[in-house]
């Protein structure tokens, strides 16, 4: 039953992004080149499966690893010829570091891209609030994995439970807009006197992404425009994962012409990301920095508006949706060329120095 679900959920996936006439459909791996195919899955799915049998390249990408951690670790050393791919530098990550021991050169960093057309410019920025726009989930994992590192009851990004305990004490430099994870999903579940029968059924029984891609199901938090909440204030900071993983996040806020309070940390300036050019960095975890930061620039608009045209500037010339294909095509490519000589040689073009 499992099987044609899945089935059925890629092909209306197929559908929904327009992929029926681009994607070939392979359901026997003995049909691959193990010399010219490369294969690409995500680690809470991977882990499941028994690609570990396939010769070839096989990338693993992380997004999320804090759960099922141990198993995909494990997945990841059956693989003959494995790579793990995620959307930051994690090789110096202490959590990674402790799951991944010896796999610190076979990671590949994969920024994220944005969705064009969405998210834009639409006040100047001396039309803005001078304050930090604070947003996303705040959950506490129950993983056997991370609680056996971490400990119970701690949470994944660090600095949004600071901001949300402390949202009274930043609320001249912040407006938290962060939100416990259970109130989101309880709330786009919740069965309210109107619903058909069809949509009481599948808010019961049908995964999330069914419900806001194809039923149009708003989160509670979503209730506003995200595009002008970004619009509306001069800086935003979606807090990263403790486990060297930025916001998904990241560039949206960057596009409507805010400018991104993050951590300083090698998952922003790998990719690009200079303190004070393009973004603010402050001290992971330390509040105190944070506001001292963002009071010192709510003191001197010119130079947030610099920085927020750098930002800009950056993502437009480099996570554009074609630019990051191509060059991680290219990546792909040279990839199997060093192979092929007997070098396996896997460098991401996106990382600087």
């Amino acid at each position: 039953m499992l099987n044609l679900f899945s089935k059925f959920e890629y092909l209306l996936w197929k559908i929904i992004n327009n992929k029926s006439k681009k994607c070939a459909t392979i359901y026997d791996i003995d049909q691959l080149d193990p010399q010219n195919d490369i294969l690409f899955t995500f680690g809470f799915t991977g882990h499941q499966s028994n690609l570990s049998t396939y010769k070839g390249v096989i990338l693993v990408h992380l997004s999320h690893y804090h759960l099922n951690t141990k198993e995909i670790a494990a997945f990841y050393k059956t693989l003959h010829n494995g790579f793990l791919v995620a959307e930051g530098e994690v090789s110096q990550n202490e959590y990674f570091r402790n799951f991944f021991a010896g796999a610190e050169n076979r990671t590949y960093i994969l920024p994220f891209t944005y969705y064009p057309g969405r998210f834009k410019v639409t006040k100047k920025m001396n039309e803005r609030i001078k304050m930090c726009f604070a947003s996303g989930p705040m959950s506490v994992p129950n993983d056997a994995s991370y609680s056996s590192f971490y400990g119970k009851n701690v949470a994944l990004n660090p600095m949004r439970e600071l901001m949300f305990v402390h949202k009274d004490k930043i609320s001249d430099g912040v407006a938290v807009y962060i939100y416990p994870h259970n109130y989101a999903l309880s709330g786009m579940r919740e069965i309210i006197s109107t619903d058909s029968s069809f949509k009481c059924f599948s808010k019961k029984h049908l995964p999330i992404w069914f419900l806001t891609t194809i039923l149009k199901i708003k989160l509670p938090y979503y209730s506003f425009d995200i595009v002008s909440k970004y619009n509306e204030y001069a800086m935003f900071s979606s807090p990263e994962e403790r486990t060297g993983l930025p916001s998904m996040k990241l560039l949206e806020g960057i596009l409507c012409g805010a400018v991104l309070v993050g951590i300083n940390d090698p998952m922003y300036t790998k990719i690009g990301f200079r303190d004070g050019i393009n973004f603010i960095a402050y001290e992971k975890e330390n509040l105190d920095d944070l506001i001292k930061k963002i009071h010192f620039y709510q003191n001197h608009p010119l130079l947030l508006e610099e920085i927020s045209q750098n930002g800009l500037s950056l993502v437009q010339s480099s996570f554009t949706p074609d630019k990051v294909f191509e060059i991680f095509w290219r990546d792909l490519e040279n990839l199997l060329i060093s192979i092929e000589k007997g070098q396996t040689i896997f460098t991401s073009s996106f990382s600087t120095k």
